[in-house]
């Protein structure tokens, strides 16, 4: 047998053909949709343009009104620049004195404002965040609290003309620190209490601290010259947490809230033991009697004492403040914080006020 050989010539077929075709009608479509979006790319090209010039117009237009209409400038005002602006803005007001507008201002003062801080104390917590903040009746101490559990006592006249490096290492030898059982939200200073405040915390307790300013008791290797109790809990705990600490300006009096609703008020005491027999050293005992209990229908955001004896409060969600009367049984006055609308019907007010 003789083998043969087989040779396959490779010969267009009608597939290869109708292939070609196939593939000149798709890149002609391609070629036509590729012109349709060049075109619609040109006509939102012209339209961007359009807008930014009605874009322009507009912003004219609003400075245009903002200066025929202008109030004084209160950021001005802020910075002790605003005396001119306010004079300025009186003139072009005297004519329509009877305006809304009028009943805009700001008392400046003597337009004396500090235009930067003048001290600035970093990290004194640390890496954590300041929460709370008090200064003491006398100006000289200030109070911080912080997310880190701690109360920090500074006495603020060792701050002033040290330059940054040196207040972060002053902050850090010269604060008095004291313990607290979750992060602090609020601190008061009592106004009548010597050296005393209270310390509001996010797991609900309210504690008192007392604080003695002393050289003698500065050393060499604390360099703080202020000598402090420990956190003192008071008897009555929040069961959330406490919105905040406040002290009635005419006795020793301390009221806390919290978003749990309530109201616990104590009256403090401070009184002074010898340590031991044979020492002179002293030691202040601090302690709080619960006088009252209040419990309210929601969160309370705010708490002051106000003239005659009053606890004012604002419960979340409500349209009024709340008075208290301290020396009549706790007798309940609401006063609704919505100015009534021209256009409503008597008594038309909103639901509640931020």
């Amino acid at each position: 047998t003789i083998p043969r050989t087989i040779t396959l010539e490779n010969r267009p077929t009608i597939m290869d053909l109708l292939g070609d075709l196939g593939m000149n009608d798709q890149l002609t479509s391609v070629r036509s949709e590729n012109a349709v979006l060049q075109q619609k790319v040109k006509e939102l090209t012209a339209r961007v343009k359009t807008l930014t010039v009605e874009n322009e117009t507009l912003k004219a237009e609003v400075e245009l009104h903002r200066e025929q209409n202008a109030l004084p400038s209160f950021s001005a005002m802020a910075l002790g620049d605003g005396e001119t602006t306010a004079n300025n803005s009186n003139d072009n007001n005297s004519s329509n004195h009877n305006n809304s507008s009028s009943d805009h201002f700001v008392r400046s003062g003597n337009h004396q404002y500090a235009k930067k801080n003048d001290v600035t104390i970093p990290q004194l917590h640390g890496v954590s965040n300041i929460s709370a903040c008090a200064l003491s009746p006398d100006d000289v101490v200030v109070a911080t609290g912080g997310a880190d559990s701690t109360l920090k006592l500074l006495p603020w006249g060792m701050a002033e003309g040290k330059s940054d490096t040196e207040l972060r290492s002053m902050a850090q030898r010269a604060a008095a620190t004291v313990a607290c059982p979750a992060p602090v939200i609020s601190i008061a200073f009592s106004p009548k209490l010597r050296g005393v405040l209270a310390v509001g915390c996010m797991d609900g307790a309210v504690g008192l601290v007392h604080y003695d300013q002393s050289t003698t008791t500065t050393t060499a290797t604390t360099g703080c010259p202020l000598t402090t109790t420990l956190f003192t809990p008071v008897a009555k705990k929040h069961v959330k947490y406490v919105r905040n600490v406040v002290w009635s300006p005419t006795e020793p009096l301390l009221a806390s809230t919290s978003a749990d609703g309530c109201i616990y008020m104590y009256n403090v005491t401070q009184r002074t033991d010898l340590m031991t027999d044979d020492d002179n050293d002293e030691e202040i005992k601090l302690e709080a009697t619960l006088t009252e209990s209040l419990h309210l229908s929601g969160a309370i955001e705010a708490c002051c004492f106000g003239g005659n004896h009053q606890l004012i409060c604002y419960v979340r969600d409500t349209p009024h403040l709340t008075y208290f009367d301290l020396k009549d049984d706790m007798k309940q006055t609401k006063i609704n914080l919505n100015q009534q609308s021209a256009t409503t019907t008597a008594g038309g007010f909103s639901d509640h006020v931020s």
